[in-house]
């Protein structure tokens, strides 16, 4: 009698385990599910700051590439940790695209769900991955502003994070981080950059306006300088590389790009800067 009264103790103590069991997998599917709804709803919000910013209606927009937009990458591609074979431009002025392309699968950079601030974006190896783009601007013949929100991992080589390549002319950077952490642009003569890395997502920004060039953090100015004579080319350019292709491999998180084919003025630099840190979330 004893020994039946064990095995019935015994059975119904794996009966509340596994009813136990049961409400704790419930329970951390409500978390999983309460948690995939939070991050939608701050893509959902950073996605109406985007329709709602500047950006749209400020002429001379020549380039837009956005992580967080719907339309920025194939359905099949935008999962968590999947590479990207495209990055569409979604600029709303111009009926051609300049979309950022990479055939080969090995030199992808990676889709990243929350990637800067709980936001996606593209995460490039610091290894091989980078994009390709079209022509999008000459600086030796037209002042340009342009913007990135950049996160970057590694502080030990240089990152070449925007270049234009040589088709006839000589193409230089119009980003780059170097090994000692400076922020800067080097479109000619001048190298001009800035210390500015302490590894969290930034907003930057970079502007020549005739034979003056400045470059920002955050809305904030950290350099600039007279007499620049920009070069003249008429290259495409390489996200996330520099221009041969073998070296400045950028290591790091890229959301944004936004590229004007003029020097803004003030106030609407101000407009998209400000937009840029409030969408990611900088400060």
């Amino acid at each position: 009698m004893n020994k039946i009264r064990k095995n019935q103790k015994s059975a119904f103590s794996l009966l509340e385990i596994s009813i136990v069991l049961t409400i704790l997998a419930v329970i951390f599917g409500m978390i999983l599910a309460l948690g995939y709804a939070i991050d939608e709803a701050k893509l959902a919000m950073a996605r109406k700051k985007t329709t709602n910013s500047s950006v749209h209606f400020t002429k001379n927009l020549v380039l837009w590439l956005d992580t967080t937009n719907q339309d920025a990458f194939d359905e099949n591609e935008a999962i968590d940790e999947k590479t990207i074979s495209e990055f569409k431009d979604i600029n709303p002025q111009l009926p051609f695209k300049k979309n950022a392309v990479q055939n080969t699968q090995t030199n992808r950079p990676t889709y990243v769900r929350k990637a800067i601030n709980g936001l996606p974006a593209l995460e490039f190896d610091g290894s091989n991955d980078f994009m390709i783009l079209p022509f999008i601007i000459n600086p030796g013949i037209t002042d340009f502003t342009a913007f990135i929100v950049a996160k970057f991992n590694d502080g030990n080589s240089n990152r070449d994070i925007l270049q234009q390549t040589d088709i006839s002319g000589t193409g230089r950077l119009m980003f780059f981080m170097d090994g000692s952490d400076n922020f800067g642009s080097n479109i000619g003569n001048v190298d001009l950059d800035s210390l500015d890395n302490d590894f969290k997502a930034k907003a930057y920004a970079v502007k020549l306006k005739d034979d003056a060039l400045f470059i920002y953090s955050n809305n904030n100015l950290l350099n600039s300088a007279l007499g620049v004579e920009a070069e003249y080319s008429q290259g495409i350019f390489y996200l996330g590389c520099n221009k041969n292709y073998n070296g400045g491999w950028m290591d790091g998180f890229i959301g944004e790009v936004i590229i004007f084919n003029r020097a803004l003025k003030t106030s609407e630099q101000t407009s998209i800067e400000e937009y840029l840190m409030d969408k990611w979330n900088i400060n």
